[in-house]
């Protein structure tokens, strides 16, 4: 439906050029030649706007204004005074009194057009804010409704839900923040192979068996929780079981009570145990990596094997055939340069890309020595940048050729986003040979990024997603200005079997 306007103004010539004006943009207008006849439609009808002149015999368009709003009780109809008197005083008072917006005699019609647009869109908006709040509230009232009629049926079947978790392998546990008792179902001790009850039901039991590397996930989701940065959790940790051996649990859990700081006070969940699960994605993806790897090789022994020796051969032809280049004309030696440059162009970038899809050096020697022929090709093809590479292997391999791939194409994969959005000058890439883990850092002195907003984008999925399976933790930390440091490591004695 068209919106509607009523148009207040003693002049009837000035209403018949407002109405032409309006109508032409789609309004419905209606007249009133004085305050009294305005308060009249008013009373009768809904408008979505009133253009109300000020200057009028009688009652003047301030005092219409006010009874509109005061004795009418509308105060949702948006009023535009037409005026000539453009005072502060005036306008102030204006707006004071309920107006919405002013437009000065003479006015300009664009301006009015724009004016009486806005309002109209506004008094719109508001109505449709006012009407989706109102199916907001129904709908919370059909909700609560449900959830009370939900309640009381858990309610009434109490005994049944708690039988059902004492025959539950799965483990239900309510933790006290503020007391810090834990306590927990049958589920959880049958879980990790203990008969129920055999050790207390404490926090310091359960972080006593915790995987050490994992604490900090623990220690940051209360944090957060306690802040009420977070109300849920949904994270997956290992546990050691009764024979010594660490079970991946899925930890699921809601905060449902909070203190007299309004700080998170009780917190309830469920563990799972995903160990099979988890098992069998790291085998998938085990295979997954494999397959890429095989697939790189081939490629990769493609280009060695037919394009390169293609391009090297036509590259000797074209250095014989230089010997009598000065028996061409210009132009043709013009060409026979360019076509020369581009044959010694594609031989490195195949070369490059050979060595970049799987290194012959790893293959052979191993990965200190393909991370120090890529350090090599990156000093030399890398403009501005100057890479290092620092290990303490001497002249040992890993003795695992799948774990110096994963590392490997880690390595490219940070070095590919130095080069494309760090603007670094050095670049210092480690490899640590410990007694119980293998340390891969590599840190530049780039500009560094939000590690809230862009942490995502940095090829995180990708490194995670072949560290899995050999138990790898990866850990990356950048601010604005300050660079950014990635640390790898992979712990000997938790290798899964490649």
């Amino acid at each position: 439906m068209d919106s509607k306007i009523l148009l207040v103004d003693d002049n009837p010539k000035n209403l018949q050029v407002l109405a032409n004006m309006l109508k032409v943009e789609g309004y419905a207008v209606e007249f009133a030649l004085n305050g009294k006849a305005a308060i009249k439609w008013m009373e009768r009808e809904a408008f979505d706007l009133i253009l109300l002149d000020v200057m009028m015999p009688e009652m003047d368009g301030f005092t219409t204004c006010e009874i509109i709003r005061n004795d009418l009780k509308d105060k949702d109809t948006p009023i535009v005074f037409l005026t000539a008197k453009t005072d502060q005083e005036s306008v102030v008072h204006g707006f004071e009194i309920g107006g919405r917006d002013y437009v000065s005699k003479p006015f300009d019609s664009s301006e009015l057009l724009v004016r009486v647009k806005t309002q109209v869109e506004l008094k719109k908006s508001k109505e449709a804010l006012q009407s989706l709040n109102q199916d907001l509230e129904d709908k919370v009232k059909e909700r609560t409704l449900k959830l009370e009629e939900t309640n009381k049926a858990l309610q009434e079947s109490e005994a049944t839900y708690r039988y059902a978790l004492e025959a539950s392998n799965d483990g239900i546990w309510d933790w006290d923040l503020d007391t810090n008792v834990l306590k927990f179902s049958v589920g959880l001790y049958r879980s990790l192979g203990y008969e129920p009850n055999e050790f207390p039901q404490s926090i310091k039991e359960i972080i006593k068996r915790s995987h050490p590397d994992d604490l900090w996930v623990q220690r940051n989701y209360i944090s957060q929780i306690r802040k009420q940065q977070l109300r849920y959790i949904n994270e997956e940790l290992r546990v050691k079981n009764k024979n010594g051996e660490y079970c991946w649990f899925q930890i699921k859990g809601k905060v449902v009570e909070w203190n007299a700081k309004d700080e998170a006070k009780r917190l309830v969940g469920i563990s799972t145990d995903v160990t099979f699960e988890k098992i069998k994605n790291y085998e998938i993806m085990d295979a997954v990596l494999k397959t890429e790897d095989r697939e790189r090789r081939r490629i990769s022994k493609d280009i060695h094997d037919g394009l390169q020796q293609t391009l090297t051969i036509s590259l000797l032809n074209f250095q014989y055939a230089k010997r009598g280049l000065d028996k061409l004309d210009q132009e043709a030696q013009d060409k026979f340069a360019v076509g020369y440059e581009y044959l010694n162009k594609g031989l490195v970038e195949s070369r490059v890309v050979a060595h970049s899809l799987m290194p012959q050096a790893i293959l052979d020697y191993g990965l200190v020595s393909a991370c120090e022929s890529l350090v090599e090709l990156m000093n030399k093809s890398v403009e501005n940048t100057h890479f290092s590479f620092i290990h303490n292997f001497g002249e040992s391999r890993l003795g695992n050729q799948q774990i110096e791939i994963t590392l490997y194409r880690i390595v490219q994969e940070s070095i590919n986003n130095i080069i494309k959005h760090a603007n670094a000058d050095t670049v210092d890439i480690q490899l640590k040979n410990y007694d119980d883990v293998i340390l891969l850092t590599i840190e530049d002195n780039g500009q560094g990024f939000d590690m809230n907003t862009v942490k995502k984008g940095f090829g995180l999925n990708g490194i995670q997603n072949r560290l899995e399976p050999v138990n790898g933790l990866f850990e990356i930390n950048s601010r604005p200005g300050n660079g950014t440091n990635i640390v790898v490591e992979i712990e000997k004695n938790n290798l899964i079997s490649l």
